[in-house]
């Protein structure tokens, strides 16, 4: 085989391995934008509406994160949570700009929901926890809402 074909079935080879994970992980953010679907009417349904664009990330079994998420002083928000297929158990926390918790959802089930009034405006702490994963990393996403 001449060597130019060799190279280009190697380049395609390598191409396809590199677009592999990050097919695998927008599939897994479709898992989650779905699950969030499932569980959302209410919450529009209650006058909220869709504040920005879906927030997710990956964390492996008892691992935790935190993402900082710009809310304005007063108005109601309400953070719906959900995680991919092999998650049973997904937490969610947030802090406000002081380091007070305003609400957590720790129960045992994988689709966490904060409800709560912004104190200040500024920067706020969400703590995304993943008690129960079966296959690591568990890809885990929220969608915040406001009215």
């Amino acid at each position: 085989m001449n060597s130019s074909i060799v190279t280009g079935l190697v380049v395609a080879a390598l191409g396809c391995t590199a677009a592999s994970p990050a097919f695998a992980q927008e599939n897994y953010r479709q898992t989650v934008r779905n699950e969030i679907g499932r569980h959302e009417s209410d919450i529009l349904s209650n006058g909220y509406q869709r504040d920005r664009d879906l927030l997710s990330g990956s964390l492996r079994q008892g691992a935790q994160g935190n993402t900082m998420i710009q809310l304005q002083a007063g108005v109601s928000y309400a953070i719906q949570g959900a995680c991919d297929e092999d998650c049973s158990d997904f937490d969610l926390r947030i802090f406000d700009p002081s380091g007070n918790q305003l609400a957590e959802d720790v129960a045992t089930d994988d689709w966490p929901r904060l409800t709560f009034t912004a104190t200040s405006t500024g920067q706020y702490r969400m703590v995304a926890l993943m008690p129960g994963c079966s296959t690591s990393p568990c890809y885990w996403g929220v969608q915040v809402y406001r009215r």
